[in-house]
């Protein structure tokens, strides 16, 4: 990785941070925390991805058949999301602010309502608010995509694996089949289609490539983060919605889904190792 790499490492690494001002939001006393980053968390995230693509695309240095570190490809992935995150939740290619919250209430048939003033508040029946979604969007890119980093090798690419699986079932599933079966346009579809569907393929077919992934890995990526992925992201908002779960019991959900079982899965399909004769090739 060269110096442009690092770079891009070191913005992460600050960027990183967010996570812990998020779960710190759960206290009581951050209440204006709470209300700033759940107003502008999609801009600092498309700043973050406006720094940190161009430095990887001109360091350009995806890991060798050699190599058994996967740190581009998550880097990559992490900054090409931002950019989704800006066209659901910040202005849409109609400039319409967090447009996401109005095409998830069409989703779940359910009333929300944005409340626009000094800072964005979402309320209305659907067993979320407007931290419910920054605990989603923090944690996952800033906590789950960037977590291969700290990890060891083979753990880490897995990890890559399934975080790439999750970007790409999400293009697809939520955003390039909708368009085409009720012929409209939803947040984040543009970006979907330029950017995350074939960015993530072709990670997907870099792993599989290098031998990092057999059959069985893929399977068991797509089965957590294709069907999975409605269950974890829809799921503790049904609950709320039923009174079974609190707004807390959901931020817990959430951080253990996202930056505990995901990481956890990762290691545990690991061990299922690619084949001896990929392994021969590396």
């Amino acid at each position: 990785m060269g110096v442009a790499g690092f770079a891009s490492r070191a913005v992460f690494a600050a960027a990183s941070f967010e996570v812990v001002l998020t779960a710190m939001t759960a206290s009581p006393s951050a209440s204006l925390l709470s209300s700033w980053l759940a107003t502008n968390w999609m801009f600092l995230h498309l700043v973050v991805g406006c720094v940190c693509l161009p430095l990887l695309l001109v360091d350009a240095r995806p890991a060798s058949r050699a190599s058994q570190r996967c740190d581009w490809h998550a880097m990559v992935l992490a900054a090409v999301y931002c950019f989704h995150q800006f066209e659901e939740h910040g202005y849409d290619v109609f400039g319409r602010r967090y447009p996401f919250v109005f095409h998830l209430a069409k989703i779940l048939d359910c009333d929300l309502a944005l409340e626009a003033g000094r800072f964005l508040r979402v309320t209305g029946s659907c067993g979320l608010d407007e931290m419910t979604i920054l605990y989603i969007n923090v944690y996952s890119v800033m906590g789950l995509f960037l977590a291969p980093l700290l990890l060891p090798a083979k753990w880490s690419c897995c990890l890559v694996l399934m975080n790439a699986t999750l970007i790409f079932c999400n293009a697809v599933l939520f955003h390039l089949l909708p368009a085409l079966v009720f012929w409209e346009y939803n947040p984040g579809l543009l970006q979907s289609a330029l950017m995350n569907a074939p960015l993530s393929a072709w990670v997907l077919g870099q792993l599989w490539n290098r031998g990092v992934c057999n059959k069985a890995q893929a399977a068991a990526a797509f089965l957590v983060n294709g069907p999975g992925q409605v269950v974890q992201a829809l799921g503790p908002m049904v609950l709320v919605r039923q009174q079974m779960l609190s707004n807390a019991g959901q931020h817990a959900v959430l951080f253990a889904v996202l930056l505990v079982l995901h990481p956890a899965t990762a290691l545990f399909i690991s061990w299922m190792g690619p084949t001896r004769k990929k392994r021969r090739a590396l």
